[in-house]
């Protein structure tokens, strides 16, 4: 799939201001409006996010499949509010997004103190256990999750299983309806986490990644020893994220003597 440049356009209405590699396909900026129109000088631009993914990468057999995407879990994602496909594209149109990518934030303010950084966790992590249970799925990624007004945490990417790709795979719906973990999302999860808490990539240095109490001594020695075991090689010895939601929600009681701190920085976040 090519990446389009600025000045082209989508459908005749989304002119491309900005693009961007996501973390699946490709992520446009775009200027909302009717090309064949001629727009008054000084009419306000009206903005838009488009995510593009080639044809080829899903499994999707029919329109009716597509518009599912716009039937998503709305806690857990960002809504999307036109589906459709153009030369082989799947485009997805996003509401107006309103809030900071947590990618744009880490890099400006990592590491997280503690409480910031179990708040997002334990968002993620609650949202997985609700997207499990739809038979639904995202990618747990600093590009793939909104950080929007009031601290509400939010995925970008994902949607019923076996509709779009997970990196190179589909996942499935679970025959049986029975809840469905990915052991990739723990390691993922466990990833982010030590990212926000050490300020590097737990492989950065070596396949084998560093004590996180070796960046800083504020993180208790069990919450370390959880997200190593993240980490492991073998998915079998990763926690669940049933395990890691819990375990969250005990730290972060811990750590703040209950939730009342939690909410300051959350006003303050964006």
């Amino acid at each position: 799939m090519r990446m389009k440049e600025k000045g082209e356009w989508i459908r005749e209405s989304y002119e491309v201001i900005h693009a961007f590699p996501f973390v699946q396909g490709v992520l446009y900026y775009t200027a909302y409006r009717n090309r064949n129109e001629a727009g008054s000088e000084g009419e306000p631009v009206r903005t838009r996010f488009v995510h593009a993914l080639d044809a080829r990468a899903f499994h999707g057999e029919s329109g009716r499949d597509f518009e599912k995407l716009l039937m998503r879990d709305e806690d857990a994602f960002f809504p999307v509010q036109e589906v459709f496909i153009e030369d082989g594209v799947l485009y997805q149109v996003y509401r107006k997004l309103e809030g900071t990518l947590l990618a744009h934030y880490l890099y400006h303010t990592l590491p997280l103190p503690l409480d910031r950084a179990m708040w997002i966790l334990r968002r993620i992590t609650g949202h997985l256990l609700r997207l499990y249970d739809q038979d639904q799925f995202t990618m747990v990624h600093p590009q793939n999750v909104l950080l929007a007004p009031g601290g509400a945490v939010r995925f970008i990417y994902g949607g019923p299983a076996g509709l779009l790709p997970k990196g190179g795979l589909h996942p499935q719906p679970s025959a049986d309806g029975q809840r469905r973990e990915d052991p990739y999302d723990a390691f993922t999860v466990g990833a982010l986490a030590y990212t926000m808490f050490t300020g590097n990539s737990p492989t950065a240095f070596s396949l084998n990644p560093a004590p996180i109490r070796q960046f800083r001594e504020d993180v208790p020695e069990e919450l370390e020893d959880w997200i190593m075991r993240t980490l492991s090689f073998n998915p079998e010895q990763r926690p669940t994220i049933e395990e890691m939601a819990r375990f969250f929600h005990r730290v972060t009681a811990k750590i703040e003597g209950g939730s009342e701190g939690l909410f300051g920085w959350e006003r303050m976040l964006l």
